[in-house]
């Protein structure tokens, strides 16, 4: 109570000050009051980066009905085009479980993040119950010489991950035997 009494009144001053405003937040949250850093994230100016830092407050908080504001928010504000908010509003509408949604907000996702929108999106496709499109994709990860070495490694652990959920253990060893292989260095 002492650490919140110090931190609470320097909340009126973080709309003009984002450095504060993330020292505020990041104070709320570790107090473990996920909701008070995501009021404080709010205030203020929004970057795609601010947003996802609201996004990752409410979600810790358990309060979808904040992820879905936030989500209808961050649909309609400027800069849908960039990829860097697509692969956002993908990540939210995935949270969300909307899935056709987040399928189309990947889709769009291109430069640098788009590695990590397909790996995304073969988790999405898993949870919509195409299993072996789920596969196919992440193994396409795997073996394609053009992706990053940590989203190829992501990819070995997200199918051994899926194997897993759908109790395939046979499966599963498979997969991290593959990525042991090809990962070796």
């Amino acid at each position: 109570d002492e650490a919140r009494a110090a931190i609470a009144p320097l909340e009126s001053r973080v709309a003009n000050d984002a450095d504060l405003r993330l020292a505020v937040a990041g104070q709320y949250e570790a107090l473990g009051d996920f909701s008070a850093a995501e009021r404080v994230l709010a205030k203020g100016a929004q970057s795609t980066d601010t947003i996802g830092l609201r996004a990752a407050m409410l979600d810790k908080a358990k309060d979808d009905a904040g992820l879905a504001r936030l989500y209808e928010f961050a649909k309609h504000r400027a800069g849908t085009d960039d990829s860097r908010n697509r692969l956002l509003l993908g990540t939210l509408a995935e949270t969300l479980k909307r899935y056709d949604e987040a399928l189309k907000w990947y889709a769009g996702v291109t430069g640098e993040q788009s590695d990590t929108a397909r790996l995304r999106s073969a988790n999405v496709r898993y949870e919509q119950g195409h299993k072996g499109e789920a596969y196919k994709d992440l193994q396409a990860l795997q073996t394609d010489p053009r992706v990053d070495g940590n989203v190829q490694r992501d990819a070995y652990l997200l199918e051994g991950e899926l194997r897993r959920k759908g109790k395939d253990d046979k499966g599963e060893i498979a997969v991290y035997d593959r990525g042991i292989a090809a990962l070796q260095d």
